[in-house]
């Protein structure tokens, strides 16, 4: 999801039938007024997973898939008009998918991930990071990724999952066989280094004054735990948080306030299913809960004004979108 002003939030996912990308824009002062946006073409079979927004053009990311392979697929709206800048990931990352797009001191940062197929055969599955500036040119940055991102010996399984942008750099969220992955970029890297992460993943990041904060889940012999990283002067603490048994799926950092979604089993009718609970706090180390719901999953969060809004899916008898209003 992406606030644009005026109370306006564009959000974005797959739906119709066949599955397809979609995107809306809607008011939220009145949720039932809504805008569909013509994007359905571009991402046949695939779905949108990121919005990003300089000002004037709205840049979509995702996948798609032609000639039964799965494709990266990058879309511009600039007031309407709709081009497909696919091309300018380079002809390498045509087969992949794109998992977040940011506006960044004056260009787009694209990350994801590319399916490159060896000699014999088999396929890997490598982090993809392409810069595109303002006139239209492109810098492929992810043979310079930090060297943890693709590890020696493996880890061929690899992606980029999140862009963050703050004053000091964009942070970039991801995974490997191996380990979570975390680095920021403000026109070089700044390396965070890789020793004493877990085995795991991350998938979202905020900057905030006690540092970076990046989250996901730990990968446990028998199941998945909440994975809460902050990195601080050089080094990197993992924080205990009230549940241990789950996902964090986002976090913001706003007003002096952090704030975390998290997708966390629920016992109903004798059986177990994921639902979602919302955590805030002026400190990492003394988080409350703000929201709980055994029938809804949140999947990304994103500051709209005077709110946080936060979009996923009802589980309960139907599968149906979800906008949350929260007031912090």
């Amino acid at each position: 999801a992406l606030y644009l002003g005026n109370n306006q939030l564009i959000i974005a996912g797959i739906g119709g039938n066949p599955s397809h990308g979609e995107a809306f824009v809607v008011n939220l002062n009145n949720m039932m007024n809504y805008t569909q946006l013509k994007l359905g073409r571009f991402f046949q079979n695939g779905s949108i997973y990121t919005i990003g927004y300089n000002g004037t053009t709205l840049m979509f990311g995702g996948d798609n898939y032609i000639g039964g392979n799965l494709h990266t697929c990058l879309v511009a709206d600039n007031g309407g008009s709709l081009h497909n800048l696919s091309y300018k990931l380079g002809s390498d990352n045509s087969l992949g998918q794109i998992w977040s797009v940011t506006w960044y001191n004056g260009y787009w940062l694209i990350g994801g991930n590319t399916f490159i197929y060896l000699s014999n055969g088999e396929g890997v599955l490598l982090p993809m990071l392409v810069k595109e500036f303002s006139n239209g040119s492109t810098v492929n940055l992810s043979p310079s990724l930090p060297s943890y991102f693709t590890p020696v010996g493996g880890g061929f399984i690899d992606s980029i999952y999140d862009l963050s942008p703050s004053s000091t750099g964009v942070g970039i969220a991801g995974a490997n066989a191996f380990n979570a992955t975390f680095a920021v970029y403000n026109g070089t890297f700044q390396n965070f280094s890789v020793k004493g992460y877990d085995e795991g993943s991350f998938v979202s990041s905020a900057f905030s004054p006690q540092g970076w904060i990046a989250v996901g889940e730990l990968y446990e012999s028998d199941h998945f735990s909440p994975y809460v990283v902050l990195f601080h002067n050089g080094t990197s603490n993992n924080v205990t948080i009230p549940y241990h048994v789950g996902f964090v799926t986002s976090v913001i950092y706003i007003n002096g306030t952090y704030i975390l979604s998290l997708k966390v089993p629920f016992t109903s009718s004798s059986s177990l299913k994921y639902g979602t609970v919302i955590l805030y706090g002026k400190s990492l180390q003394e988080l409350k809960v703000l929201y709980k719901n055994g029938n809804q999953v949140i999947e990304d969060m994103s500051v709209s004004g005077n709110y946080i809004t936060a979009v996923g899916y009802t589980n309960d008898t139907t599968v149906e979108g979800l906008i949350l209003k929260i007031h912090i």
